[in-house]
């Protein structure tokens, strides 16, 4: 039978143990315990674990013995963007395993030691964040021989606590305090952040005979308003994602380039003041003797401030993925080159030529965009475009062959529904 709660009779109501996080501190100072709180990027908030009415699983005078509470970290990042991430915890929310420094990013050049192993920065020390204060008159187990420990060797933390000399203790009604968790908004930090814990076997309750009870589980919900979010990169054009199947150079000149050297970057606030500082420039793959190019201009929209162009200081190179990051955001944007890919596959062989034809017949719905259908850069879909297609997969006219060319999978996965059309987020993880 589920655990402690025996055959019930029809109608009949027992309630169940709640373990939930609350709100106490904003800032350092004391609030109305509450799960639910708008906050700002950079507050500080302190929460506490608690756990209640646990009568309903473990009638009194028996009670609980053992407890463990399982955080799920994937709320620290459930927001719009940003992180809302435990005090004291300065590494990637994805371990970056390493054995020493020189293999970790400058964003993270420390390699700490186990338990964590991983890359981290100054001033790594999650215990700032997560503790159990046994001393307080409301901890479960006060005044008893008690084990305590929390593991914070990620981000899912684990508290629990062990009765080793006493009686386990009963539900007197009134919640009984479990751990302390204390978080620090991100200052790029928007939108709703559930932060709860992992169900099943991995948070529970034990009781003297060391049966498991699995609590009923509320989560600490932190919000920052739209309103007060900081600047963040919205959309682009070309839009993430964008690949050009156009010839990369005018038609008749292979030494005039014609890619892309622009991208105009929407955002959610004025960009006033922003530099080429604010912006960094990544190429996917990078192959030896790549020139990852470099920003020669920032250019704020005249009609609406939260407009700016990115001006590059060379075009965007063929099978690459280009990529414009808003560091401040951690948002970015990636416009790729594939001559020849009309149908958008990640890849250029004969059956872009099918694509074209359709698409000049009128069977391609919606139309192609002028940037797959209009190859040979006329400014116009022609059947001098399929023409252009095909000279390009044969390196005929002195093109450069380019059947089998590609672009890389984001998502690489072949178990992926459709990788090749797959698109990442804008938002990078933290």
């Amino acid at each position: 039978m589920a655990f402690g709660l025996g055959v019930l009779a029809a109608g009949t109501v027992v309630e169940a143990a709640v373990v939930s996080l609350k709100a106490v501190k904003k800032n350092d100072a004391a609030i109305a315990p509450t799960a639910s709180l708008s906050v700002l990027p950079l507050d500080k908030i302190e929460a506490e674990i608690f756990l209640s009415g646990w009568a309903g699983d473990i009638p009194p005078p028996a009670g609980v013995k053992l407890f463990q509470v399982k955080v799920d970290g994937r709320g620290f990042i459930n927001g719009t963007n940003g992180k809302v991430i435990p005090d004291g915890w300065c590494a990637p929310v994805a371990k970056i395993a390493c054995t020493q420094s020189s293999e970790c990013p400058t964003a993270y050049p420390i390699c700490a030691g186990p338990p964590y192993g991983g890359c981290t920065c100054a001033g790594y020390n999650p215990t700032l964040g997560a503790f159990i204060t046994k001393t307080r008159t409301d901890f479960i187990f006060n005044g008893l021989d008690v084990l305590a420990q929390i593991d914070v060797s990620n981000l899912n933390y684990r508290y629990s606590a062990l009765v080793t000399a006493g009686n386990p203790v009963p539900d007197t009604g009134v919640a009984r305090y479990l751990g302390t968790l204390v978080l620090r908004v991100s200052s790029n930090a928007c939108g709703t952040f559930p932060i709860g814990f992992l169900g099943g076997a991995q948070t529970f309750i034990n009781d003297g005979g060391d049966n498991p009870y699995f609590p009923i589980l509320q989560p600490l919900v932190l919000t920052v308003p739209t309103s007060d979010c900081a600047r963040l990169l919205v959309s682009c054009n070309p839009a993430h994602c964008n690949e050009d199947a156009r010839i990369a150079h005018d038609r008749l000149d292979q030494n005039l380039k014609k890619n892309a050297n622009t991208i105009v970057m929407n955002f959610s606030k004025p960009t006033t003041g922003m530099a080429a500082a604010d912006f960094e420039v990544t190429v996917v793959p990078v192959v030896p003797g790549d020139v990852i190019p470099g920003i020669s201009a920032v250019t704020p929209n005249v009609v609406d401030p939260r407009i700016t162009t990115v001006s590059l200081n060379r075009r965007i190179q063929q099978t690459r993925w280009t990529c414009i990051r808003d560091k401040f955001s951690n948002r970015r944007c990636c416009m790729g080159s594939l001559p020849g890919d009309a149908d958008n596959s990640r890849i250029s062989r004969s059956d872009d030529i099918f694509e074209i034809f359709d698409n000049l017949a009128g069977l391609v719905s919606p139309k192609l965009a002028p940037e797959k259908c209009d190859t040979d850069r006329s400014l116009l879909p022609t059947p001098a475009d399929l023409l252009m297609v095909v000279d390009l997969l044969n390196g005929a006219d002195a093109f450069d062959e380019v059947n089998g060319d590609m672009l890389p999978l984001f998502y690489p996965d072949p178990l992926h529904p459709n990788p090749a059309y797959e698109c990442p987020e804008m938002r990078l993880p933290p």
